[in-house]
């Protein structure tokens, strides 16, 4: 899996939907995704997992080796045959559709962007002043919503006003790496939500499934929606980065009150 949280989300949106298509196509329980492909005496446990095998294999192809050999070891185990083939031609022929449905949705696109110069615009953080990342993602083409900017947030506050004075001040006391008024509670609260949100929520619904002891088709329901939200919620998200392109705190208190401050926790190279 790429070490980003913007690719791991489109890469999990696109195999979980072929995993809750692939078992919904052979028993219909909720509307599909992409086109229903109907499909009858298929293994239900073979459809999901070639699904997922194929959603993989073809958007992580360095990984191709390792995922075929992991689903060898399990194929024997997924029903009896011909139940069993019928599941893997039912998942594999949903995981290609779905992967081609969004060959070309901008993900690709990568083109930088060049930093701001005028004051309250973005320019890249220290320690690492490292350029501004996936600022084409806003431009992708989303999995649910209408378009990219559909919910864009209200703008910032004016740089010069009194409420952006007083969160940046805030930021400036409680979020530097030398902050001597930061809990040790608020440490690891920081800490703990400074993970991948798309590692930090699939844990948290494999979790919930467990807990209020989900059926197979309401786990794979689950998973889709949570991964298809977060993979909007990023484009939407980075939408609004690239439309206000707004200078993060780090440089607003550099710039106005302490040359050296730094975050207590690197931040993300992004407006």
């Amino acid at each position: 899996m790429p070490d980003d949280p913007l690719s791991e989300s489109r890469i999990l949106a696109i195999v979980h939907l072929a995993m809750h298509d692939s078992a919904n196509s052979l028993q219909p329980r909720f509307a599909t995704y992409g086109p229903l492909h109907r499909e009858s005496g298929g293994s239900l446990e073979a459809a999901i997992a070639a699904a997922a095998h194929t959603a993989l294999r073809e958007l992580l192809p360095a990984h191709a080796a390792a995922l075929d050999a992991e689903f060898a070891r399990r194929a024997p185990d997924l029903g009896e045959a011909p139940a069993r083939e019928r599941g893997f031609a039912l998942g594999e022929k949903i995981a290609h559709a779905l992967v081609e449905l969004r060959k070309n949705d901008g993900a690709a696109d990568a083109t930088p962007r060049a930093a701001g110069t005028a004051r309250g615009a973005y320019r890249p953080t220290p320690p690492d002043f490292t350029p501004e990342a996936a600022s084409h993602w806003g431009r992708l083409r989303p999995f649910a919503l209408t378009n990219s900017a559909q919910f864009r947030p209200a703008p910032p506050h004016a740089i010069d006003s009194r409420e952006a004075a007083l969160e940046i001040d805030q930021v400036r006391v409680i979020g530097g790496a030398a902050s001597t008024e930061r809990t040790a509670e608020q440490s690891e609260i920081a800490r703990f939500w400074y993970e991948h949100s798309t590692r930090g929520w699939n844990r948290i619904a494999r979790e919930v499934a467990v807990a209020r002891n989900l059926d197979v088709f309401e786990q794979a329901r689950l998973l889709a929606l949570v991964n298809v939200a977060m993979a909007d919620g990023f484009i939407g998200g980075f939408e609004a980065k690239s439309h206000y392109h707004h200078w993060r705190p780090a440089t607003a208190i550099r710039e106005t009150a302490d040359r050296e401050w730094l975050n207590f926790l690197p931040a993300p190279p992004v407006p």
